[in-house]
């Protein structure tokens, strides 16, 4: 135990841990990213769709502990980060909902890394977007972390 009364015995617990980008492929990030052709949103839907099932069926944290697992996690929120302002204003909640359950499977390390990348969009969307879905989005968003 610790002078305030902490104890400070750590568990040792082994968290299974997905690599998403794995699941996702590097195509995932370039729908995302689509913005040629009338259906080129519908690619961009899919896309976080994508994101969106493969957190679901996340069982525990997000790999996040190499330098190649944080680069691949900052190149999703990124993509992410740009479907906050998407022409498809359908598409702003998915995507702050995405972030957010990204940030909220990482450990605390990570997402001060990673939250830096994303969470001033969602602050700016949080205050200042006009439709109450994104609004809400982006506020649960940022409580997850």
């Amino acid at each position: 135990s610790t002078e305030d009364g902490e104890d400070d015995t750590a568990l040792d617990i082994e968290v299974p841990r997905l690599d998403l980008m794995s699941i996702l492929g590097e195509d995932c990030t370039k729908k995302m990213g689509m913005k040629e052709g009338k259906t080129a949103w519908k690619q961009r839907k899919e896309a976080l769709d994508e994101v969106n099932s493969a957190l679901q069926n996340c069982t525990g944290m997000l790999a996040s502990t190499t330098n190649s697992e944080l680069k691949s996690l900052a190149d999703i929120l990124r993509a992410l980060k740009e479907r906050l302002s998407d022409s498809q204003s359908n598409l702003k909640p998915v995507a702050a909902r995405a972030i957010g359950s990204i940030l909220g499977a990482m450990d605390k390390s990570a997402q001060g890394k990673l939250g830096k990348v994303v969470l001033s969009p969602l602050v700016n969307a949080a205050m200042s977007d006009s439709r109450k879905p994104m609004r809400d989005a982006s506020l649960d968003a940022i409580k997850k972390r």
